[in-house]
Order: C-alpha cells, then sequence, then structure tokens
C-alpha cells in the first residue's frame, strides 16, 4: 500500500478582504480537499466549509464501515456520494436562511487509499500533477468561457482576458445536484499533487510554472506557492495542498491496470 502525506495553505490574497476558501489535508484517510466558495461573505465562506465538512463526514463514515480495504470502484462510488451528499446540503443550507441564498462552491478533492487514487472535481479549482520532473493539470474546468473554447466558439488567447473567465458552468450546491468529475489515477511513488484554488492557478502560465515550488520540501512548498502568487497580484483568496505519494519502492508504478488521465491542454 502506498502512503500519501499532505501540507496545505490558505491566504487572504492582497485585493480580499475575506477568505471564502476552505480546505482539509487528512493524511490518516488520504483525503485532501479545496473549495472556493462563492455567494458573497457570508455565503461563500458557508458554501465552502460546509462542503469540505460534508466530503470528509462522509468518506469517514464510508472507509469506517468497508471490509477490508476498498477497491477502486468502491472509492470511485463513495468519492461520487461525498460530493453530491455536499451539493445537497449546501442547496439545503441556501433554502433555509435568505442570508445564504445562491450560495456554492467550486470542490476538487483526492482521495489516495491502499494503492487506489481518485479525483473528484466540481468547478474551476484544479489538481496538478508533478512526476518525474513534468507537471500536468488533471482537472477540467468546469467554466462557461472553457465550454465556448471547446466547441470553437472562442480562442485560448480571449479566453484568457474574458471578463466572464470565472462564469462557472456546474458548482457545488447552486442547485440540488451535480454531476462531479470522478475519475481513478494511476499513482507513482515520488508523486506529487498540487491542489488550489483559482487564487493561484490564475497567475500560471503554464502547469511547468510549478515544477519549481513542487519540488521543494514539503512542509515548504505551500508558504512558496502562496508566495508565487500574492508576488504575481495576489488578486484572489489563495488555497494549496501538496500532496506526496511514498511506497516501498521508489520507482515503482503502484497501480497499472488503470491510466493517469491527463487533461489536454
Amino acid at each position: 500500500m502506498v502512503e500519501s502525506h499532505g501540507a496545505g495553505a490558505s491566504d487572504t490574497g492582497k485585493v480580499r478582504t475575506n477568505n471564502e476558501d476552505s480546505f482539509l489535508a487528512d493524511d490518516s484517510i488520504g483525503l485532501y480537499v479545496v473549495a472556493d466558495g462563492i455567494g458573497g461573505h457570508a455565503g461563500g465562506e458557508v458554501a465552502s466549509r460546509l462542503a469540505v465538512d460534508v466530503v470528509a463526514a462522509t468518506v469517514h463514515a464510508g472507509l469506517a464501515v468497508a471490509q477490508g480495504t476498498p477497491t477502486t470502484d468502491a472509492l470511485i462510488r463513495l468519492a461520487r456520494t461525498a460530493v453530491e451528499s455536499a451539493a445537497e446540503a449546501v442547496f439545503s443550507a441556501a433554502g433555509e436562511n435568505a442570508r445564504l441564498h445562491g450560495m456554492g462552491t467550486t470542490l476538487t478533492a483526492l482521495l489516495i487509499h491502499g494503492d487506489s487514487g481518485i479525483m473528484a472535481h466540481v468547478g474551476d479549482s484544479r489538481l496538478y500533477l508533478l512526476r518525474d520532473g513534468v507537471a500536468k493539470q488533471m482537472t477540467h474546468d468546469h467554466t462557461v468561457v472553457q465550454g465556448l473554447v471547446e466547441s470553437g466558439l472562442l480562442n485560448a488567447q480571449d479566453a484568457r482576458r474574458s471578463p466572464f473567465g470565472h462564469a462557472l458552468a456546474r458548482s457545488v450546491g447552486t442547485e440540488a445536484t451535480v454531476e462531479p468529475d470522478v475519475v481513478p489515477l494511476l499513482l507513482k511513488a515520488g508523486d506529487r499533487f498540487m491542489l488550489c484554488s483559482d487564487g493561484l492557478s490564475d497567475h500560471l502560465t503554464a502547469a511547468a510554472d510549478l515544477i519549481e515550488p513542487l519540488s521543494l520540501p514539503l512542509n515548504e512548498a505551500p508558504a512558496a506557492l502562496v508566495r508565487f502568487a500574492n508576488e504575481a497580484g495576489g488578486t484572489d483568496n489563495i488555497t494549496v495542498i501538496v500532496v506526496e505519494v511514498r511506497g516501498a519502492d521508489d520507482d515503482s508504478v503502484l497501480r497499472r491496470e488503470s491510466g493517469v488521465h491527463f487533461v489536454k491542454r
């Protein structure tokens, strides 16, 4: 079995007055979550925290009742259920409090358990992988602009300049149900994963920008990435989790039956 070790950091940035991001790094069950709330000062904070808490509680409960080590398929089902439960909880909370009406959140989660890695994702927070000196984006942005790019109605250069770049096509909690991207990941000892809110990814020109800071010691990397985003302008809240995969043989591929799913850029 593999081990995962994570370290995280969150910062308000240089423009915002409050932090609507939430995160969780729980090595005990191999669960790592970043959520970026939407819906204003009150709503965004509530939505992101509630979503993270529900995902964590659902995964904890699911693993507690599992017989032995869950299969990859079982973990996929658990991750999907966790995100769907978070959407229901956020939507319900918004309906019970007029001050929170319309709130929602992005959510990107990584679950590493046994020898399996599972990504669950909604919105435009992101998951990146650094492997063998190469950094790649693993997630697909659920934004209106990204949809226009993929349909050929907008080119990538214009998309980066669009004032609607972060208008979400999919989020957790703005509706009672949501369809998350849930993907099994091949793991290799020595992998470094990074989960982040768009307060960091907005300042990346390419995934390769992450190679140097993600190569730092685990306890130093999150602060270095937050510093990078602030030095680039700090235009939004910045949240980062760096996760290191460890195994008995640092050169071994730990799961061969499923491929690593990279996002085409």
